[in-house]
């Protein structure tokens, strides 16, 4: 999952190591990742299997970049943020 997190955060344009661990830095990686990703509920009309595992939805969204939910949008935001420890 590290790899995915430095190639997501590298989409992003956004240099987390070097940043402060604030909100701000929060606000920055939400706007980024709307202005990416795109919301989507074609794999759902599709009635594809949506699995809420990381590395799933990661690959959904970021890599093949399906678009997906709010709540898978969250979720790999959240991952991103809990695993480098902010």
């Amino acid at each position: 999952m590290q790899n995915y997190i430095k190639h997501y955060l590298n989409s992003l344009a956004i240099d987390y190591i070097n940043e402060d661990r604030n909100l701000a830095l929060i606000e920055r990686l939400q706007a980024a990742h709307l202005a990416r990703y795109s919301f989507s509920s074609v794999n759902a009309l599709q009635a594809k299997s949506l699995s809420l595992d990381d590395d799933k939805v990661f690959s959904r969204l970021i890599n093949l970049q399906e678009g997906g939910y709010c709540f898978e949008h969250n979720k790999n935001l959240l991952s991103c943020v809990g695993r480098t420890r902010f």
